[in-house]
């Protein structure tokens, strides 16, 4: 089953370096919001007031400006395989 959570953007803050000009990387914050529609896959995972953040640290520049503040997104989270990859 996957969980689909509805989430806001509240915040894109925008890195720079004092080495060479310009943006190297976006950090995406994300919060879970509340909907009222109990057909909304929300109430999935969450019975009551869904809880719960998000946060990105966006590094490849074809990716920037893709999330914007006061946007919602959804967001799916189903199970991927782990052989190859690790976490940092």
């Amino acid at each position: 089953m996957a969980i689909i959570a509805l989430m806001e953007c509240n915040e894109v803050v925008q890195h720079g370096n004092s080495y060479n000009e310009g943006q190297y990387a976006e950090e995406v914050k994300l919060k879970c919001v509340y909907t009222e529609d109990r057909n909304h896959p929300n109430f999935e995972w969450s019975e009551a007031t869904p809880s719960g953040e998000l946060s990105l640290y966006v590094s490849n520049p074809e990716a920037f400006g893709k999330v914007k503040p006061g946007v919602l997104y959804h967001v799916t989270i189903t199970k991927a395989p782990k052989q190859g990859f690790s976490a940092h």
